[in-house]
């Protein structure tokens, strides 16, 4: 598990997979990592992933680094 203030990491490499995310208020979201934004490229100058639910339940939604207390993949 990744937990997001110990390390410096950066979304790219939970792109395209399955991830388990928790988030600050410690709601858990399995999901698949849709799209992948870098910081440069993104509005909040933060890294930002897209992720659909894997059970559908969920639409597309937008996360920013800062929302993410830890991640780690699913496999």
């Amino acid at each position: 598990m990744t937990h997001i203030k110990d390390e410096e990491i950066s979304l790219r490499k939970f792109f395209n997979k399955n991830a388990k995310i928790i988030f600050h208020d410690n709601e858990v979201l399995n999901s698949y990592v849709e799209t992948f934004t870098p910081s440069y490229d993104s509005f909040e100058n933060e890294d930002e992933i897209a992720i659909l639910s894997i059970d559908k339940k969920l639409p597309l939604i937008g996360i920013r680094i800062s929302e993410i207390k830890s991640i780690e993949l699913i496999y």
